[in-house]
């Protein structure tokens, strides 16, 4: 699993141009989705943005059914002005904003064993089910502490990884962003 650079730049852009349509009525970012097909790849992605290096929203699929180029644009207005923990994105804040996108591979089956930093973490118990990017193990970098809090963001005990009847799946994840691409 690999995504070019270009690819990576013209998903950010694409990003930041579908925010900065919904908040100005206009952008400034010109850019020819077409000339670039791996931006028709169906992929999990989440598109998270950051304000002043804290999160500001994150929003994304862990499975894919849009090409890459539709699900950056839609995910990015949801991460922006939908996130259920922050209030919509205003205009003051925009300036200060850095976009980051992590594109998935699929999903698969594993036990609590082979879990190590750096996987991404999906946790499913009955219908519950939340996921940590493989990122969340730079500031939750103990095994059983990452689990805890997955635990508790699924709506769990803070011990739930424990039981039996809980599924996990494991991912990789390429992670790029406008200040580690040069854009900001």
């Amino acid at each position: 699993m690999d995504i070019s650079k270009e690819s990576k730049i013209l998903l950010l852009k694409i990003a930041r141009k579908t925010i900065e349509e919904k908040l100005f009525g206009r952008s400034e970012i010109n850019i020819d989705e077409n000339v670039n097909k791996e931006l028709d790849t169906i992929s999990g992605v989440f598109v998270t943005i950051h304000k002043k290096g804290m999160l500001r929203g994150c929003i994304g699929n862990i499975f894919g059914y849009l090409p890459l180029k539709e699900a950056v644009k839609r995910l990015a207005i949801e991460s922006a002005f939908k996130d259920p923990r922050f209030l919509p994105l205003n205009k003051e804040e925009y300036k200060d904003i850095d976009i980051e996108i992590t594109i998935l591979s699929e999903p698969e089956d594993t036990d609590i064993e082979d879990i190590k930093p750096g996987m991404g973490v999906v946790l499913s118990l009955g219908l519950r089910s939340a996921t940590y990017l493989p990122q969340v193990w730079e500031q939750l970098p103990d095994k059983e502490e990452f689990l805890s809090s997955l635990c508790l963001k699924t709506g769990l005990d803070r011990n739930c990884f424990k039981r039996h009847d809980v599924r996990f799946k494991t991912y990789k994840g390429i992670v790029f962003s406008e200040k580690e691409m040069g854009l900001l």
